[in-house]
């Protein structure tokens, strides 16, 4: 799914849980707090629904990443059993490989599974098409609406010429505090009187046969709705309910926020107002209900009035105003934080920058010291008659903690000190072990063999084999579960015995020893493992041969998976094509 989709859907979620709260506090707040509060603290939550910003841990970050884990657990559970990479113990600083093959199902029959896996991912994967598309032609209905609906109020619409009226305009321009000239137009097919222009605002009236009184309240509140960017707020809403179509909650928002708008103006108009205006604000309110005209647009027009549905409450609260205390200002100011900070915690999904590139060692853990995050690799590697296993990164305490060491000279004249475990004590002292240890790190080094820092080496265990036979030895380390050495010794087997491996591997399920391995094979070893999971539909076994192909190779399978609508693998391949 596309990573904007993720991100959309977890702001929408974080976004709802701040609305049901917001809306759960109402009857607490309703009659005490101010209408301006009121009705700009829906900015938290459409700020909430459109900004991506979050922090590393956030709940809904955390809730979109536990099932994005599910979903990773469901594509796995059509996989037969696999073995597991190894696990560290890290008590006392000491590193013990503890692998532990699990035996294989390859008698499940996993063809359905796969087959309903791919309808489902395919329609995983599309679903943000179907997003965008609706949230697109929503966004674009409402703007061609909002063009109509100007086009018809300027069609019909009469400047007002008379001074009287424009002195009275004048007048309340410079009590509400506009500087910019607001322009005064009739239409007497509009119901209410509005404000229009987001550049260029201008008032629409339905009538101008009204009383100086009333004549000055409208104009008042229409004016006091431009100061208040009342329009941008609408709209910024109506961009929130665009993207956010699939969310119930969303239109909720929207009628909350309409509804507060007049409330909040109502309020701005008769705060300076004594019981006397403010009774015959309240009837111009009701004379606005009779005027003429029926034409009227909601979407994003500032009306005097929405009606006599919300006329009641608007009364109401104008009979019942009366300034708020200090102390209900401080209660706001400290809620209004704390949403602040809700807001913030509810969080979004946040959208990987990149993938992480393989980690082409046997085992690798990511660790955490004083602090400081540090990366511990461990594999085990084949050179002249030993197999060393050789960790890389130790953490500081652990390199404290293992006292035998030795500084080797590189052929580039720089120094590397190498940590012992105490089982290869006795091995300090034998120069061919030392000098086998110095071709291999030389060797590491050159070929790029690790991803991670070749720093802090530790050798966790060295074991001559000699003139012993690879075959055997092989077998050996395969029926016992060691990963390390056997991955060691695979570069050493013929091609075919090779293949052989590969093939038991692939029926056995075992994905650590295939990840292990495939770094040390060639192009046809890894064509062919590549082909036989790909065939045999082992998604989890086929993702780590990708890592090792060229990109040559990468490309070709890519064409493959394309063409044989194989969704499930195209994610995999298109995660590591240049």
């Amino acid at each position: 799914m596309n990573e904007i989709f993720k991100i959309t859907l977890s702001l929408s979620f974080s976004g709802t849980l701040l609305f049901l709260l917001i809306l759960a506090l109402k009857p607490l707040y309703k009659n005490k707090f101010s209408k301006s509060w009121q009705y700009y603290v829906w900015i938290i939550v459409v700020a909430r629904m459109l900004i991506p910003f979050t922090f590393e841990t956030t709940l809904a970050g955390s809730i979109f990443k536990y099932f994005e884990n599910i979903n990773l657990e469901v594509s796995q559970a059509a996989l037969p059993a696999q073995d597991t990479l190894s696990d560290f113990d890290w008590s006392n600083n000491h590193i013990a490989p503890n692998v532990e093959p699990q035996p294989a199902n390859s008698t499940k029959d996993t063809t359905s599974l796969f087959s309903i896996q791919d309808i489902f991912l395919r329609i995983y994967v599309n679903a943000w098409i179907l997003w965008a598309a609706i949230a697109f032609s929503l966004l674009v209905r409402k703007i061609t609406m909002y063009q109509s609906f100007v086009r018809f109020v300027k069609a019909g619409r009469e400047e007002v010429s008379d001074v009287h009226i424009l002195n009275i305009l004048a007048d309340m321009e410079e009590m509400v505090g506009v500087k910019r000239p607001v322009e005064l137009f009739v239409n007497p097919l509009i119901s209410s009187p509005m404000l229009l222009g987001f550049f260029r605002p201008y008032i629409i009236l339905p009538s101008i046969d009204l009383e100086n009184t009333e004549l000055s309240y409208v104009m008042r509140h229409e004016l006091i709705h431009y100061k208040h960017l009342d329009m941008f707020y609408k709209w910024l809403v109506q961009i929130t309910v665009c993207l956010h179509w699939f969310n119930p909650f969303a239109y909720q928002m929207a009628k909350e926020i309409n509804k507060c708008c007049e409330l909040s103006c109502d309020e701005s108009v008769i705060r300076a107002l004594d019981k006397a205006e403010q009774k015959a604000y309240g009837d111009t309110l009701l004379n606005s209900l009779k005027t003429a005209g029926h034409y009227k647009d909601r979407l994003a027009n500032i009306t005097l009035t929405e009606g006599a549905e919300q006329l009641k409450g608007r009364l109401d609260a104008i009979m019942k105003f009366k300034n708020k205390s200090k102390l209900i200002k401080t209660i706001t100011i400290t809620l209004t934080t704390i949403l602040c900070i809700g807001a913030t915690a509810a969080g979004a999904y946040a959208a990987q920058q990149s993938s992480d590139p393989p980690v082409p060692t046997t085992v690798w853990t990511a660790m955490k010291e004083n602090g400081q995050s540090y990366t511990y690799s461990q594999s085990g590697y084949y050179q002249g008659e030993y197999i060393f296993e050789l960790g890389w990164n130790l953490s500081e305490n652990g390199f404290k903690a293992y006292t035998e060491k030795i500084d080797l000279t590189l052929s580039d004249k720089t120094t590397i000190t190498v940590s012992f475990d105490a089982s290869c004590k006795s091995e300090l002292q034998n120069l061919a072990v030392l000098s086998d240890l110095n071709d291999l790190i030389e060797k590491l080094k050159a070929e790029n063999a690790t991803i991670l820092p070749l720093e802090k080496p530790l050798v966790t265990s060295i074991r001559y084999i000699g003139d012993t036979d690879f075959v055997k030895l092989a077998e050996e380390y395969y029926t016992n579960g060691e990963l390390t050495s056997f991955s060691a010794i695979f570069t050493a087997l013929d091609i075919e015995v090779q293949q052989k491996y590969c093939t038991e591997m692939i029926q056995d399920g075992k994905t650590s020893f295939l990840s292990a391995s495939s770094k040390n094979m060639n192009i046809e070893l890894l064509d062919y493992c590549a082909e036989k999971t790909y065939q045999e539909g082992k998604i989890a076994l086929f993702s780590c041969i990708v890592p090792h192909m060229n990109a040559a190779q990468k490309q070709a399978w890519v064409g493959k998976a394309s063409a044989d609508s194989k969704n499930t693998f195209l994610s995999v391949l298109t995660d590591r094509v240049p």
